[in-house]
């Protein structure tokens, strides 16, 4: 029993000692992102629809610039990529016909992401975050069967989202931490469209109908390394 007591107290004083607060005025680190990112609004598509579920990967460079030991201010630019794809393959066969059809769907987008973060650190191993993000796409395109890709025109380039998390650094800089965004802005812009058609009369009418927009939220693994955070 006295060995149980004696090895316990030794795990519980190095780990004590495995884990700092933030002391350092300022440092910088690099971080890897892989979130899945959810379409959010009344008209938004489902999950198994195109773009209503995307993987969203980035490639940051951070910053941790401490006002107390406990609270430091995160923030980050960094490289994003997100992706999605659809595929509905049929076929059928019977009464001497057959057929085949392959649609394939792909949307992708490349832009730079901004995080401004407030973290506290709990103890000497945890801590929260919570901030607001900035996102601004360079381009969206949307890509059917195999035709060449074309630009997505309606995206809007800038979006913003409030984000928080928890997570932990360990006393030689590696940390990780998981988070989750809520966009606040619309993905893309609203436009109205109009089409006729004829009725059983043989009249012409005309439809009315607008363009759907969405939000988003997203699911955050982020593992990153704080260069010089050891003391």
């Amino acid at each position: 029993m006295k060995k149980i007591i004696f090895i316990a107290a030794m795990l519980l004083t190095f780990a004590s000692h495995s884990f700092a607060y933030v002391e350092k005025p300022f440092i910088s680190g690099l971080q890897l992102t892989e979130g899945i990112e959810f379409a959010t609004g009344d008209d938004s598509p489902k999950l198994d629809q195109i773009m209503g579920m995307r993987i969203y990967m980035a490639f940051s460079y951070n910053a941790l610039i401490a006002i107390t030991p406990e609270l430091a201010i995160h923030p980050g630019i960094g490289f994003n990529f997100r992706i999605t794809s659809e595929s509905d393959n049929d076929s059928y066969s019977g009464y001497g016909v057959s057929y085949s059809s392959n649609d394939d769907q792909s949307v992708i987008s490349l832009g730079i992401t901004v995080p401004v973060m407030a973290r506290y650190y709990f103890n000497n191993v945890f801590f929260g975050e919570l901030g607001v993000e900035a996102m601004y796409n360079f381009f969206e395109k949307y890509r059917y069967k195999n035709n060449g890709w074309e630009d997505i025109k309606e995206s809007n380039a800038l979006n913003f989202g409030v984000t928080g998390g928890l997570g932990v650094t360990l006393f030689f800089g590696l940390e990780f931490n998981l988070n989750f965004t809520y966009g606040i802005t619309d993905l893309y812009e609203q436009r109205t469209y109009t089409d006729y058609y004829d009725d059983y009369n043989g009249v012409e009418r005309k439809y009315t109908y607008k363009s759907p927009t969405w939000s988003y939220m997203r699911i955050n693994f982020n593992i990153g390394y704080w260069f010089g955070y050891k003391k």
